[in-house]
């Protein structure tokens, strides 16, 4: 059996990127009905999400067990989306 490479040319490239973009603008649309740009200020309080497969060792959690450290005062800003605690 042998592998046939097929090489596609500059309008089947740009057809292809078409039909890409096509697909991706809905379900970008979708995505994005419930995200929200979130921005804390320093001296705010906040909420760490506990994530089970990180953090196993910190507490043992089952489904009754809170989901969520805190809260924590912010002290500084980090980054665009880094905070220290």
């Amino acid at each position: 059996m042998e592998f046939v490479a097929t090489v596609l040319t500059d309008h089947d490239e740009a057809l292809h990127e078409f039909h890409l973009q096509q697909a991706q603008q809905p379900m970008k649309k979708y995505a994005n009905i419930h995200r929200r740009n979130v921005t804390n200020d320093v001296e705010d309080g906040v909420y760490i999400k506990h994530q089970p497969h990180c953090q196993h060792c910190v507490i043992h959690r089952n489904k009754l067990s809170p989901h969520y450290f805190g809260p924590f005062q912010i002290v500084s800003h980090m980054g665009e989306v880094a905070y220290k605690l």
